[in-house]
């Protein structure tokens, strides 16, 4: 299923608010928070076209620009100079012809360094006329005041059971289980029944195989970081990957205690990636120790 618009997001209300409130040309920058999983990203993604945005990488960040609008994942910020710098740059520059606003959307604010928001304050003061900033947050005391204040909030709630039955039933499988939105955040619902991602899945589950097949050398080691940079890239939900990876590996015949063993090691990356500053590394890392012991190999 292709998501058109806002109209077409579990939080489409609130998306009308939104769209209507930056219809006017003079609105404030947009702090937009709630609990990680609820939709926040997705809504602001459809409301500015994101979809179609076309993704730019450098050595230093990456970001997503279509017109206008420019969508910055904060948690892969490496250079935060060279970052500030372009944003700097982006903010000095205007469109004399459309007479419209840059809209700068920055998602995962709360991975943001001091230095990183206290430059942005600096840039926010300087930029009002050119740019308008829209922040997205699962974690509001991470904002610095001087940034609170110059922000009018708008919080995202965490859908309820009901709403989340009703719009994977009318949009991706009309025999979902009631239940299973209880248990279950939208994303991984989203996952669950949209079939390109079942797709997708067993697509990085069958070259997670192939990895752990193949002899030990450099090419394998940069594999093993494209493949990872590629996972992130496409925002799989790595323990959804990573449990039906088990299946895979049971296909393979592999002595029960590779199993257990290799069942642990995703357990416990599972819950250090709460506390992961970069998903790449996690990936990797895991990676690599699940390879170690798929082979036997003692360190």
């Amino acid at each position: 299923m292709k998501i058109l618009s806002h109209l077409d997001t579990i939080h489409y209300k609130i998306g009308e608010k939104i769209y209507n409130l930056i219809q006017y040309k003079d609105h404030n920058h947009l702090l937009i928070y709630g609990k990680e999983k609820v939709g926040k990203s997705f809504l602001i993604n459809t409301i500015f076209n994101i979809q179609s945005a076309k993704l730019l990488k450098n050595d230093h960040f990456s970001y997503h620009n279509h017109l206008n609008n420019y969508f910055i994942n904060c948690h892969n910020i490496i250079n935060k100079s060279e970052f500030i710098k372009f944003l700097k740059d982006l903010c000095n520059t205007y469109d004399h012809y459309q007479l419209n606003h840059k809209y700068i959307i920055l998602d995962n604010y709360q991975t943001t360094t001091d230095y990183i928001q206290n430059s942005l304050k600096v840039i926010i003061e300087k930029s009002y006329f050119t740019t308008k900033f829209i922040l997205i947050t699962n974690n509001l005391t991470k904002v610095i005041k001087a940034i609170q204040s110059r922000f009018q909030y708008i919080r995202i709630p965490n859908p309820k059971s009901y709403d989340k039955y009703i719009y994977i039933k009318n949009n991706y499988n009309p025999n979902i289980l009631y239940s299973d939105c209880s248990k279950y955040d939208l994303p991984i619902l989203i996952h669950i029944h949209n079939l390109p991602y079942k797709d997708k899945i067993k697509e990085y589950c069958l070259q997670i195989i192939h990895i752990l097949e193949s002899k030990i050398d450099i090419t394998l080691i940069d594999k093993i970081r494209k493949f990872s940079s590629e996972v992130k890239e496409m925002n799989l939900p790595l323990n959804i990957l990573f449990s039906n990876l088990i299946d895979f590996i049971i296909i393979k015949k592999k002595e029960d205690q590779q199993i257990i063993n290799m069942i642990n090691i995703i357990a416990e990356y599972e819950h250090s990636l709460h506390f992961s500053y970069r998903d790449i590394i996690y990936i990797e890392s895991l990676i690599l120790n699940l390879y170690k012991v798929f082979n036997n190999i003692i360190v």
